[in-house]
């Protein structure tokens, strides 16, 4: 056929707009977030638990109470110093993302216990505060409208968040650990649901997914939670007390 000389055009292929990328990124990374469905639920409850505990703690053991909020205003007014605007901002920001990434390399580590330190730690700080408030008879429900809950709408669902993640990654490495055991792999010692299960990641994996999530997912919640700290916070809780 003379059709068999002439070589075949090339069909460009369509471009995609950059808009569509994004979207397409965060599909994926959706879809990602919604296997962590079950430890994202654990990461609340266990929020919820610390919460309540801290405070039955807290209220139990006044002395306690008082001299570990002086320790902690103390150290906290020597690594804060008095910023505002923009030098505020940045401060925070770069602590939260700092802390937020050493609880998700946290996740590499197996066997749970330290991906949700972060979480118990954070959680039972807003106890001592708060507990610490009730016990001066300070008007508590207004400072914590006022200098909590603007920016804490946002951060401590990243908190939680930020905790899930790191349960879900070491319930991979935690899984990987058995399936090394080859003997586990049987019908009579199947001891976890997980024996046998093929497609789980290495850490060098994990990394990856915390760089992708940490993009997508943490960085822009945590400046915008810096960004309403450091600039909105102060001017309600000015506004209001």
């Amino acid at each position: 056929m003379p059709r068999d000389y002439f070589p075949e055009e090339k069909v460009a292929e369509p471009r995609v707009s950059l808009a569509m990328r994004i979207a397409g990124f965060y599909s994926r990374q959706f879809e990602f977030i919604k296997r962590m469905n079950r430890h994202l639920r654990f990461s609340i409850y266990l929020f919820l638990l610390t919460t309540a505990g801290g405070i039955v703690l807290f209220l139990l053991k006044p002395s306690l109470t008082m001299r570990w909020i002086e320790n902690f205003r103390a150290d906290y007014l020597r690594r804060m110093p008095r910023l505002a605007g923009a030098a505020l901002f940045f401060h925070i920001a770069i602590n939260n993302l700092r802390v937020c990434m050493i609880d998700c390399l946290m996740g590499l580590i197996p066997f749970y216990l330290p991906a949700v330190y972060g979480l118990i730690l954070n959680t039972t700080l807003l106890c001592l505060i708060f507990v610490a408030g009730l016990i001066r008879h300070q008007p508590v429900v207004v400072r914590f409208l006022t200098l909590i809950l603007p920016h804490g709408i946002i951060e401590i669902p990243t908190m939680i968040f930020v905790s899930g993640f790191a349960l879900y990654l070491s319930s991979q490495m935690t899984k990987r650990i058995f399936l090394k055991k080859p003997e586990l792999i049987t019908r009579t010692a199947r001891l976890f649901e997980f024996v046998g299960r093929e497609g789980l990641p290495d850490r060098q994996e994990a990394l990856a997914d915390i760089i992708r999530i940490f993009a997508a997912v943490i960085l822009p919640l945590v400046l915008i939670a810096a960004m309403i700290e450091a600039f909105i916070t102060p001017l309600v809780h000015r506004l209001f007390t």
